[in-house]
Order: structure tokens, then C-alpha cells, then sequence
């Protein structure tokens, strides 16, 4: 009879191991296979009562990059088509991290669809050898931005089918303008063991709004507008964001002072369940700030652009350390509720100098 205790205690020990063994396995799977709730809090949540026990069983940091304002054409074109790569001097940096996510500010269009806008004074369309160059070295293409409809909305549309084509993921800009605010739900597992993080990008742009907004039947890119932004964070949070990243193009170029209207968005943009906030587009470096918990970067400055002179040729890039967490909360020996927490650990400001020939080097 006693042996038969012991085996009986032993045998039911075993199950508990196996039955952990399966739930820590089913928390590798995204959360749409295994239904467990996300949330961007910082602490292992509890349930109420005695003997309860609450247990980390699989814990990773990510490592996200996003890199400022990129522009292909001019000189730097001229040196793709030739073969040469304009990443060469920091692709080594590029390839530490899990999600790459870069400011594309250029059209990339075939001539054909290519109709220069009326009345701007900068216009970029890179060669179609550019997107050859970004597979290598970014994963997602901000197109957001006042230079995504410099050769009207037929070559926007054309580079959207072109990045599809090439297999690279862009938000911030749709052949719609409910495409262009549609968030991109990001799936990063560098590998098959790795618990599977899911990232929310948004991607909205304030500058030259009249060339670049999309419309119900024309191609651009999203603006600011506080109702759809609003809806996109809501609709990519209902879809499993483990948390939401907004990538905005804003603010005076040349200013290393973000203006009231930054600073007001940027708040909005916490307030309305981001996590992140990456800026863009002065093309200097603006500052980073805190708000309620949560991340503001007011502008990265530049990353590939050439013609630039003075503090336009120092730029940052930004690394998001997110970590995720997940744990077990068991009462008497059973797991009563599992745990998926994920909050942004860490952020890294990595100085970049851009050279005579615009391209990025590490300082």
C-alpha cells in the first residue's frame, strides 16, 4: 500500500511536469494559436488569495532599430546603380537586430508612372535598384513622409507594388487612405524556440500634406488625423499587439527644438495607447523624453542623405530593447492563469555621422 502511494504521488508529479512542459510549448505559438491575453505592463500580474505562487517560465529581449531619414536619388542613386551599397560602413551594426525599421523618404518608381509634382522644390525618385539595396538591410519601409508622392500617386502606387514584390513590408502609406492607416502587426521570433513577439507599427506624416495625403481612390500617405490614428492603434491592439510603435514625420527642418505641435501630438499619441513614439524629418537630432512611462523621440535626424551640411550630418539611430516575459501563476500545485508581459527595457540613442558623400558611419 505505501508503495503503491509513492508511485501514485510519483506518477502525478510527472503529469504536472508534462502538463508545464506543454503549456511553456504553447507559449512559443502566436496569440492567436493559443489565446492568451497580452499586455504592455511592466509587472507580472497577481490574482487575490493565499499559497499563490507566480513564476517567469520563458523570458527574452528583443533588440528593434530604427533608422532616420534614408534618401536613394542624386548622387547616392547614381552610386547604386553602379553597384555600390549605401549601408557598406554600418551594415555590420544592421545585422545585430531582430526588426529594422527605416524612413524610406524617396519615391522608388519606374519612370513610365513617374510624373513630377507641380510646384515642389525637392523632389526624389530613386533608381528601382534601391529596393535591392533596403532588402538587404531594413525589414520594415516607413513611407509616411513628404517625399512618398513626389512623382504623383500613379508612381506611389507603383513603388507600393514594387516593395510587395520585393518582399518588404511598409506602413504609412496605401493605395487608399484606409490602406495608408492600416497598421502593420509585426511577427518577430528570431528563431523557432524564441517566444514569438507581435509589434504594432503605425506610420502618419504633417509635412506637405497637400501633395502626399492619401485619398478614398488615390494613393499617399497617412496624416494626422486623430480620429483615424486613434482607430488603427485600437484595431492593431484587438488584432495582439504586444505593444504599438507610431512613426511620425513632423516638425521644422533644421530645428533641434521640437515645436508645441510635436510635443501635443506626441502626448496624443501616448494617450491614446502607444508605446513608442520614433519622429522624423528635421532632418537634426531633436530630444528624447519620458511621458507617463513611455518613449518619445522627437526626430532621429538623418541616416542616408547627401547635399547636407552641419548639424544635418550628425543623425542617431535608435534601438528599442522590448523585453517579453512570460509566467505561470499556480495555487495549490495547479497553474490558475498564465501571464504575457512586455515593456520596452531599454532605449539606446547610437550617433551616427553622415559623410561628404552621404552616407552613415558609426562616431
Amino acid at each position: 500500500m505505501v508503495m503503491s502511494r509513492l508511485l501514485a504521488k510519483q506518477i502525478m508529479q510527472y503529469i504536472s511536469l508534462a502538463v508545464l512542459l506543454i503549456i511553456a510549448t504553447l507559449l512559443l505559438l502566436p496569440k492567436d494559436q493559443y489565446g492568451v491575453e497580452s499586455s504592455a505592463s511592466t509587472s507580472v500580474q497577481t490574482i487575490a488569495g493565499k499559497n499563490v505562487k507566480s513564476e517567469v517560465i520563458a523570458q527574452k529581449t528583443y533588440k528593434l532599430l530604427f533608422m532616420g531619414d534614408t534618401m536613394l536619388a542624386r548622387s547616392i542613386g547614381n552610386g547604386i546603380i553602379k553597384g555600390k551599397d549605401p549601408y557598406v560602413y554600418v551594415t555590420d551594426k544592421l545585422d545585430l537586430y531582430d526588426l529594422r525599421i527605416a524612413n524610406i523618404e524617396t519615391t522608388i518608381a519606374p519612370t513610365e508612372f513617374a510624373k513630377q509634382a507641380t510646384g515642389k522644390m525637392y523632389t526624389f525618385n530613386s533608381p528601382m535598384q534601391s529596393l535591392d539595396v533596403i532588402k538587404k538591410h531594413v525589414d520594415v519601409g516607413v513611407l509616411a513622409n513628404n517625399h512618398t508622392v513626389d512623382f504623383g500617386p500613379s508612381a506611389t502606387s507603383a513603388m507600393l507594388d514594387a516593395f510587395s514584390q520585393k518582399g518588404i513590408i511598409t506602413v504609412g502609406a496605401g493605395k487608399t487612405i484606409n490602406e495608408a492607416f492600416t497598421a502593420k502587426l509585426i511577427k518577430v521570433q528570431p528563431t523557432p524556440e524564441d517566444p514569438v513577439l507581435l509589434v504594432g507599427l503605425i506610420a502618419i506624416n504633417d509635412i506637405e500634406n497637400n501633395y502626399t495625403n492619401a485619398k478614398s481612390n488615390q494613393a499617399g500617405s497617412a496624416n494626422f488625423d486623430k480620429v483615424k490614428v486613434a482607430e488603427s492603434i485600437a484595431a492593431v491592439k484587438d488584432a495582439g499587439a504586444d505593444l504599438v510603435i507610431i512613426i511620425t514625420h513632423w516638425g521644422i527642418e533644421y530645428s533641434v527644438t521640437p515645436t508645441p505641435r510635436q510635443k501635443e501630438w506626441a502626448r496624443y499619441l501616448i494617450d491614446s495607447g502607444a508605446d513608442a513614439v520614433i519622429g522624423g524629418h528635421p532632418h537634426v537630432v531633436q530630444p528624447t523624453e519620458q511621458y507617463k512611462g513611455r518613449t518619445i523621440v522627437y526626430s532621429m535626424g538623418n541616416f542616408i542623405f547627401d547635399g547636407m551640411s552641419g548639424q544635418a550630418l550628425k543623425g542617431q539611430m535608435i534601438e528599442l530593447g522590448i523585453t517579453l516575459n512570460i509566467a505561470t501563476e499556480t495555487k495549490a500545485k495547479k497553474v490558475i492563469k498564465i501571464n504575457k508581459n512586455v515593456s520596452i527595457s531599454s532605449t539606446v540613442s547610437i550617433p551616427v555621422k553622415i559623410g561628404n558623400d552621404g552616407l552613415p558611419r558609426l562616431e
